[in-house]
Order: structure tokens, then sequence, then C-alpha cells
């Protein structure tokens, strides 16, 4: 089963919020997450939720509340790992080689592709590079820390500057996004 989600992420994969208390308060005062559904680290949306992000195409339907069904946005924060990990991937996604630009099709067959710093050697050119620098398209990303917002389809919405900049205030970082659809939530 598909699991679309927008994912908000730091810029430089190895920096992560020194306090996510203090970032889930700053996104709680900027309207963004409201209260908690099972645990601290799972929100509702909040009142600015809708303004928060930017719905591209002229009438999106999302579910904001789980008493409408069981698709419904909700925002979680996941847990930070040591090293900088594949946060999510989109199910049509082929990276391109960032020096002759070749499509690499079998890219979850390299071993350890999970992992940022995982070596990738091109077919078509040779350039050694990693799982990290491959050219994704906002289709996936790698980092140590990410926000996960549920049930936003690729494309559908992206986050406004508003909230860009609130991350960056509370956090001391830029961030940016991409989207993921892959089936198990990671």
């Amino acid at each position: 089963m598909s699991n679309p989600r927008l994912v908000l992420l730091p810029k430089d994969p190895s920096r992560i919020p020194d306090d996510i208390p203090e970032l889930q308060q700053a996104l709680t005062n900027a309207g963004l997450i409201d209260q908690s559904l099972d645990n601290a680290d799972t929100c509702l949306p909040g009142d600015n939720f809708l303004s928060l992000l930017t719905f591209l195409g002229c009438s999106p339907n999302i579910n904001l509340r789980p008493a409408d069904g069981k698709n419904f946005c909700f925002v979680a924060f996941r847990p930070v790992t040591q090293h900088a990990v594949c946060q999510g991937y989109t199910s049509s996604i082929f990276p391109r080689c960032p020096q002759c630009k070749a499509n690499i099709k079998n890219w979850m067959q390299i071993n350890n592709w999970q992992f940022a710093d995982t070596k990738y050697h091109c077919k078509e050119c040779a350039t050694e590079t990693t799982m990290l620098q491959l050219k994704w398209r906002q289709k996936s990303i790698y980092g140590r820390f990410s926000i996960i917002i549920a049930n936003i389809h690729p494309h559908e919405a992206v986050p406004s500057e508003k909230l860009l900049t609130t991350l960056a205030t509370a956090t001391g970082f830029s961030w940016t996004y991409f989207y993921a659809n892959n089936e198990d939530l990671p």
C-alpha cells in the first residue's frame, strides 16, 4: 500500500535539531501542528496547516481529521539516526548520475543503498559517487532527521516560504523537502 507524503528535512544531511521539543513548539506556535495523536511525535494539523503549505492545482481534496476517514493528514517527527539514511522515495524514481546524467534503474539492488555514504560506480561513465550525490529530483533524499506530512501526494503541495523560514529560525539551518510514497513508511 502506498503511503504518500511530503517530507521536510535539513538541507545539510548531517544536521539535526538541537532540541526537537523546541522545534515542535515552534511549529505549534506557527499553527502547522495541533494536538498529539498517539504520542508527541505524531500530531494533527494545526489551524494554519493549509496556509503553511501551498497546494498545487485547482481544488485539493485532503482530509484533515481522523474522524473523516483513515487517509487523513498528520505530521510525524522521525527519530534521529546516527548516520544519514534514505528518508523515503517515490516508487517511480530513477536517480541520475551527477556526471553523465544516466538513469540508474537498479539503484535498489546496490548493497546498502539506504545509507548516504554508500558508493556507486556509474556503468555509463565510470564516475564514483555516493548515494547522497545522485540526482534524486525531489523524489528521495538522505538525512538524519525528517518531518513527515502524511497523505500529501507527490507534487500536490509544497512548503510555503513561511514554513521553511519557521523551521530555519527554530533550528538555525536551512530546510528542504521531497516527496515519497514507498510502502514502508520509514
